[in-house]
């Protein structure tokens, strides 16, 4: 019975051996899984780092972005006002340059009703600048005196019985 005795004996000894590895071998395990554990619980506090300091720049952001769209909001207002700012021009403008051709063309008519003017006016003057210079003419310049000479042909027998009269007075 001594080998009877000896298999159980052995049998436990096999079984706390095999124990022992496997505590050796979960404690190992465990071990590792503990410093994988640990790495990850690191990494884990420093994503909650970077995710609270995110936060807070996402916080700050939302600050800033509710400025820029209040300003946006402002530059929006004064983009409308300029651009009905622009259009009144634009219709100013418009009604400027049509009466600007309208005064053009009136330019236009008036020129022509001045030179029809002037042409008539110029046909009136003449005949009476003519006239006023013939008059002004005559006033200033001297009386000539006229002599007609006359020669022996073209003169007539004179009769005798007229002593009286003769034909031989300068013609003035």
């Amino acid at each position: 019975m001594a080998v009877n005795s000896k298999v159980p004996i052995i049998v436990l000894v096999v079984l706390v051996v095999v124990s022992l590895v496997l505590a050796v071998a979960g404690f190992n395990l465990l071990d590792k899984e503990r410093a994988k554990n640990m790495s990850l619980q690191d990494e884990v506090d420093g994503v909650k780092t970077k995710l609270m300091i995110t936060e807070k720049r996402i916080e700050e952001h939302k600050g800033t972005i509710s400025q820029l769209e209040a300003q946006l909001e402002e530059y929006k207002k004064r983009a409308e006002g300029l651009l009905k700012e622009i259009d009144i021009e634009k219709a100013a403008k418009e009604e400027a340059l049509a009466m600007i051709d309208k005064l053009k063309i009136d330019l236009g008519r008036l020129k022509v009703l001045a030179e029809e003017t002037q042409q008539n006016m110029t046909q009136a003057i003449t005949p009476v600048e003519t006239q006023q210079a013939v008059t002004q003419t005559a006033q200033t310049a001297p009386p000539e005196e006229t002599t007609v000479k006359v020669s022996p042909a073209q003169v007539m027998p004179v009769d005798t019985e007229d002593e009286g009269s003769s034909d031989e007075e300068p013609i003035e």
